[in-house]
């Protein structure tokens, strides 16, 4: 089955080309998502693709638009390699949703169900797709989505929680790792090494990324080098590794309105700590591919006080990571300066087809950076 015998059902709903990169990044821009007072705008310019392809070798880009050609709705599917039951498959990563509610598109967005309905029902049979395993992130605070999303029993497809999770920034550390562990950057070397003991942890993980992953991030994300990638070492065993990336400039956000909270504190840390302001990029280095041997729980000590030796926290806002309440990475409040962005990881497949869902134990292959 081809992608366009459903789109074609569904006239408004057109595949984005790279023509239509200035209209996306102009309906971005316009797009702001609001978190319990924190309003975020995701600048995508000047090529509204390329930070897909950080995500995935293939992406497909959905809209919809008005009589002007105005684009009042866009959806995202990127696609890409990765462990589920510890076998390599097909993974899709559903993301970018928005709609211009100024429109009142209530049949719009019965429509676009409909749509998306018969391509998730669809998905593994649809040439352009090929996968039955499919994932999307929710904010807690953002009810609207989970209402309409989630808590829909007229959808046709369903949204199974994963597990709740949070984007912890790092805003300051306060202490200096003293444990036995040491840290070190990666060398082309011993780079296979490394890749070998971040795909030994992410194959137990549905979802987890492969060396090939990790090879293709290599090739593909702007200005990241094998000198990125962190080795944590008890003695010479590896005991945990990540890589420091971020998307920026292909992806900035930028902080369209700040809650009360943080206004409090960046008047109150302005000494010691670099919070951004109204209207300005939070920059924000990621753990990437963050992989922990048995849950040793000094690696993100040891990866943290390595970070601010190397002067990450008078460049960058945050050092950011994903925990999982499946899961959780254990950080401590009496060492660190940080907060936290609740949100949710959702499987999603269709209606009839619960039977593909699959069971969690351990926190899956998730990378914040890509969201």
């Amino acid at each position: 089955m081809k992608l366009n015998e459903i789109l074609n059902k569904y006239s408004v709903f057109k595949i984005a080309e790279q023509s239509d990169s200035d209209r996306l990044n102009t309906f971005f821009l316009k797009s702001i998502m609001d978190a319990d007072g924190l309003q975020l705008t995701y600048q995508r310019q000047p090529d509204f693709f390329t930070f897909l392809k950080f995500h995935g070798d293939q992406n497909i880009v959905f809209y919809a638009d008005n009589e002007k050609k105005e684009i009042i709705l866009v959806a995202s599917i990127s696609l890409r390699d990765g462990y589920i039951n510890r076998k390599i498959e097909r993974i899709a990563y559903l993301s970018d949703m928005r709609i211009d509610m100024k429109y009142k598109p209530g049949r719009l967005i019965v429509k676009w169900k409909q749509c998306m309905g018969d391509i998730i029902i669809n998905s593994a049979i649809i040439e352009e797709i090929k996968t039955k395993y499919m994932v999307t992130a929710i904010m807690q605070d953002n009810t609207k989505a989970i209402k309409s999303l989630v808590n829909n029993a007229r959808n046709p497809f369903f949204y199974k929680k994963i597990s709740n999770y949070s984007m912890i920034n790092i805003l300051g550390s306060m202490t200096k790792y003293k444990g036995n562990l040491s840290v070190e950057r990666a060398t082309f070397e011993n780079k296979n090494f490394v890749f070998e003991f971040i795909d030994s942890i992410q194959s137990n993980r549905e979802f987890g990324f492969s060396k090939s992953s990790l090879e293709r991030a290599l090739l593909v994300w702007d200005n990241l080098n094998i000198e990125d990638f962190i080795i944590v070492k008890r003695d010479d065993l590896i005991v945990g590794a990540c890589c420091l990336w971020n998307p920026s400039p292909t992806k900035k956000i930028i902080i369209s309105q700040m809650p009360f909270s943080l206004k409090i504190l960046k008047v109150l840390s302005s000494m010691f700590l670099s919070i951004p302001g109204k209207n300005e990029e939070f920059k924000v280095q990621y753990l990437n591919f963050l992989s922990i041997l048995n849950s040793e729980e000094e690696v993100l000590d040891a990866i943290i006080s390595f970070a601010k030796s190397e002067k990450i926290f008078k460049h960058f806002h945050s050092l950011s990571f994903s925990s999982f309440d499946i899961e959780e990475i254990v950080i401590s409040k009496r060492k660190y300066i940080l907060n936290r962005t609740p949100l949710s990881l959702f499987q999603v497949v269709g209606e009839n087809n619960k039977d593909d869902l699959l069971e969690y134990n351990l926190a899956p292959g998730f990378e914040i950076s890509l969201v």
